[in-house]
């Protein structure tokens, strides 16, 4: 049964409601939800229907979302219904499994990346997994197809237990156990200090440039990374939007070597480190970005292992 709650900032709710009373669709298929199934691979029968397939796990959807269509592939036990809203693809994600963990849904933590440093819409994947020991699982995955309109495909599941016996609350316990021993092996040391570096929205667009050929080398003392940006934006409004960051998160400008490079530093732990940021135009719309963090104030750019060396991205 799918229902509704109250929320303190939505009016009337939108009711879903599964059962044999949904008709499926033959020839006639919505375009918002062919739109909204764009590159999701389906494999064996496919059934459309106007509501939610019986098979789909209860869950409430807040007013400000329109249903628009539902998807069956019995071969592989896959069921996706696909609502749409108006919000913004991270605000509408937020509003709906704020929804869903009001309804008794717990949100899968996510693994952690790698190192910090540059982030671009590549790394921003706007899937959330959710599950609850009662209903079965979830997972949403946020589109955007070009309207004004975002949409949000839900794969759901009514199985509470998976192929190892484990429930939801035991594979969030792993989860974490994972992401813990993760963090400490992939963010130990100087290059946990690294600040965040998010990308600014592309003109007339909701993305956010793609970060490409990311590459880091480090020590004890010092760690660097260097990344390629595919952008329309100028090196000067990509290290000012940079520049804001860094101010934001504590780092000191000590240098302004030109427009796109600088250096910096910054107090940790009762640590002073020192950075070093470039961006450089390498391409037509592709920009070199380069951020050296230290415990040296030599500012050793040009020993970098990684940014002038023959064979760098």
């Amino acid at each position: 049964m799918f229902n509704t709650k109250p929320q303190a900032f939505l009016g009337l709710c939108l009711v879903l409601s599964t059962g044999a009373s949904a008709a499926e669709l033959d020839d006639d298929i919505p375009l918002d939800l062919a739109k909204a199934l764009i590159e999701i691979p389906q494999v064996g029968e496919v059934h459309f229907y106007d509501q939610p397939p019986p098979s789909f796990p209860e869950l409430t959807v807040p007013d400000d979302f329109l249903f628009v269509g539902s998807v069956d592939v019995p071969q592989i036990g896959h069921t996706r219904i696909v609502i749409k809203s108006q919000h913004s693809l991270d605000a509408g994600l937020e509003v709906l499994t704020n929804s869903l963990q009001e309804d008794g849904y717990a949100m899968m933590p996510r693994r952690p990346e790698q190192q910090r440093g540059f982030i671009g819409g590549d790394a921003e994947p706007r899937i959330r997994h959710l599950c609850s020991d009662d209903k079965g699982a979830l997972s949403i995955r946020a589109l955007n197809r070009g309207d004004e309109d975002n949409y949000y495909s839900i794969v759901g599941s009514r199985i509470t237990v998976d192929t190892s016996g484990n429930s939801c609350g035991d594979r969030i316990r792993n989860r974490y156990e994972f992401i813990n021993s993760t963090t400490q092996r992939m963010n130990s040391g100087i290059r946990a200090q690294f600040p965040i570096m998010t990308m600014p929205l592309e003109k007339d667009s909701v993305s956010r440039g793609l970060i490409v050929g990311s590459r880091g080398s480090g020590g004890d003392d010092y760690y660097e990374t260097s990344s390629h940006l595919n952008s329309a934006w100028p090196p000067s409004y990509i290290h000012d939007h940079v520049v804001e960051q860094l101010v934001e998160q504590g780092w000191e400008q000590v240098q302004s070597i030109s427009e796109q490079e600088s250096n910096w530093r910054v107090t940790i732990d009762n640590q002073l480190l020192f950075g070093e940021f470039a961006v450089d135009q390498v391409g037509e719309d592709t920009l070199s970005l380069y951020f050296r963090i230290s415990e040296n104030d030599g500012l050793f750019i040009e020993d970098s292992g990684i940014r002038y060396a023959p064979n760098r991205i």
